[in-house]
């Protein structure tokens, strides 16, 4: 069988709630650096349950994460999964962690950094931590990485000196291409074809590139004129006339679809404000919808 190495991103969901300072926002603002050695402080000294990151984490994005690696398996490669985390580093699937709270995502409660270049620089800081390991220091095998728009800033260096030394290198999703490196990006487009949810989209293009792929190569030439055909065969632009809402609308709606049924989950409450033509991205409900919850206590 052939290795494969395979990076996934962590996700916001978690089977473990995060202990005391174990949330980005309880970071005091102090300097990149200081803060990077509470977090390292914090993580490494959390007390309570650890679980294998496998375990830690949840959510549709996630199982395709696992399957993926199943899928890799069942196509004839040998895959080691590693999981790229803002609050974690690089580290192997079968490690260990506390609950904690942290974000890429620019604009998050719980993001590490606010720019992109702090971004870098924290992510830097994390693959040194105790248990983490580099993308340099990976197998020399074929890699594939998929990852969300929000890591491709802290990742794209790492990813580009890995392709210098690794020509097998296949980015999946991310933002702009990495120099050095293969990419098919998260094409929405193929949501209907693939099926899911947007937060999975980049995983399920990843399985039916290896699938496609029929006994070749991770980068066989070949295979990308076959995928970009097949892509235009079945690319259903997704076109939506939604209207923009304030954090204010949207936990003023929530609270009345909570007063009108006090047992509506997050997710019902997101597919209603949507299908009555307003938009809200997924991980922004989530975090207004837990304010509009605490605020009706």
């Amino acid at each position: 069988m052939r290795e494969l190495s395979i990076i996934v991103t962590c996700t916001g969901r978690k089977t473990l709630v995060p202990g005391p300072g174990l949330s980005a926002r309880d970071l005091p603002g102090v300097s990149l650096a200081r803060r990077s050695d509470i977090w390292r402080d914090r993580v490494l000294g959390a007390p309570g349950p650890r679980r294998r990151l496998r375990d830690l984490y949840k959510g549709d994005a996630w199982k395709r994460s696992i399957l993926l690696e199943r899928h890799a398996a069942s196509v004839g490669f040998r895959p080691t999964l590693y999981v790229a985390s803002a609050g974690l580093g690089l580290r192997h699937v079968e490690s260990e962690a506390p609950g904690y709270a942290a974000t890429f995502t620019l604009t998050h409660e719980d993001a590490v950094a606010r720019t992109r270049l702090d971004a870098e620089r924290w992510w830097a800081e994390r693959c040194v931590d105790a248990g983490a390991t580099t993308i340099a220091e990976l197998p020399s095998a074929p890699t594939m990485v998929v990852m969300s728009a929000a890591y491709s800033a802290p990742l794209r260096g790492d990813i580009s000196r890995l392709a210098q030394s690794n020509p097998n290198v296949l980015v999946v999703g991310g933002e702009g291409e990495v120099a050095g490196a293969r990419r098919l990006p998260g094409n929405r487009s193929l949501r209907t074809e693939l099926g899911g949810t947007m937060m999975s989209l980049n995983q399920r293009i990843a399985a039916a590139w290896l699938e496609r792929l029929d006994g070749r190569d991770l980068l066989a030439e070949d295979a990308f004129p076959e995928w970009y055909a097949w892509e235009a065969e079945v690319a259903k632009p997704e076109v939506w006339d939604r209207r923009p809402m304030s954090d204010d609308s949207v936990m003023t709606a929530i609270r009345s679809m909570r007063t009108a049924n006090p047992r509506l989950s997050r997710s019902e409450a997101l597919r209603t404000l949507r299908s009555s033509g307003f938009a809200c991205e997924q991980s922004r409900f989530g975090r207004l919808f837990a304010r509009a919850m605490e605020v009706t206590r």
